[in-house]
């Protein structure tokens, strides 16, 4: 590892070291305390990988550290062969927290991939309505709009037999488009207890906006015969498959740490071995180590600043009696307090 990321990182006095069975020993990362910089989370970014058209930014502004992903494509909203010229596409800012463990760093640089490439799986899922394309699952959707129109939204669709609901999935699916892909359904079964399983696969198209989109193919599990229930399953699905890919490839110092390759057996076994110097310790370190822990938390701690939150959050604390750790600051003007 970089100087940069170790400087980031430093052991608590007189913290114990753990022997492995490589032979290898460590201070294990509950031992640490930490001073993340932008240089330090920028390193972090480096030491991290998924691939060549996604871009991983780590930077400061005037609100603090922050973790950004950019995906390098074509406007999801425009036909690609109305556009001369790929895009970068930014996603939120992740915001860090200046004593985060690298750990969990990684974890949200991990998170952040997965949900822009989620961002725009849902802009990628396309219906055509009269002469018109929709994204309907899109993250741009108007919620004032839709809890406005709640009452004429919500599915009202009667059960249909089996025979109806492969002619209406079949029609749906031909003015249905993934990525540039069509959707082509393979086949319709019900299962004893009415649910629903729809195989889809989807060849792939021109140009697509993520790289993984051809040769995919889906099983959906549906609850009834639903239109409805189909093009929820099929966006979770697509939504599951982007998530599967990131998992499988996104790598930290050349290890794919999310991976499922990865034994659950012996990672419990290993977090257990660390753990085990507690038991070790001396009292002086257990109690320097409480106190750290107790400091790191109280940072964490949120700040009210207007009598309507502070009134809502006050009402809703007081049901669950006397509670252990560090409620929530309230700076309220004081005339409001």
């Amino acid at each position: 590892m970089s100087n940069l990321a170790v400087n980031a990182e430093r052991p608590l006095p007189n913290a114990p070291r753990v022997q492995l069975s490589g032979g290898a020993s460590c201070v294990p990362q509950h031992y640490l305390q930490y001073v993340q910089t932008q240089r330090s989370i920028e390193q972090v970014a480096l030491n991290c990988a998924f691939n060549d058209s996604t871009l991983i930014f780590a930077g400061q502004d005037s609100h603090g550290l922050y973790i950004q992903i950019g995906l390098v494509g074509f406007d999801t909203y425009l036909p690609v062969a109305a556009q001369s010229k790929r895009k970068i596409v930014y996603g939120r800012k992740w915001r860090i927290d200046y004593n985060v463990p690298t750990s969990e760093l990684v974890q949200t640089i991990f998170l952040a991939i997965k949900k822009a490439r989620e961002h725009e799986v849902r802009e990628l899922l396309k219906i055509r309505f009269d002469k018109h394309a929709s994204a309907p699952f899109s993250t741009h959707q108007d919620a004032r709009l839709i809890t406005e129109q709640a009452d004429l939204l919500f599915n009202v669709q009667s059960p249909v037999s089996l025979v109806q609901f492969r002619r209406q999935a079949a029609a749906l699916m031909k003015r249905s488009r993934y990525d540039t892909s069509p959707i082509q359904l393979l086949n319709i079964e019900q299962r004893f207890n009415q649910q629903v399983l729809v195989d889809i696969h989807v060849p792939g198209g021109e140009s697509p906006m993520l790289s993984d989109t051809a040769g995919t193919s889906l099983t959906l599990l549906l609850p009834e015969p639903s239109l409805n229930a189909l093009l929820y399953a099929l966006m979770d699905a697509l939504i599951t498959k982007s998530d599967s890919l990131v998992r499988e490839t996104f790598t930290y110092q050349g290890v794919v740490r999310f991976s499922h390759a990865l034994s659950v057996e012996k990672l419990a076994g290993l977090s257990v071995h660390t753990r085990l110097a507690d038991k070790h310790a001396s009292s002086g370190f257990q109690h320097q180590l409480k106190q750290y822990n107790h400091i790191t938390d109280a940072s964490r701690v949120p700040n009210v600043v207007t009598p309507e939150l502070a009134h809502s959050i006050r009402t809703r604390l007081a049901d669950f009696g006397e509670l252990a750790g560090h409620y929530p600051t309230f700076t309220l003007p004081p005339s409001l307090t």
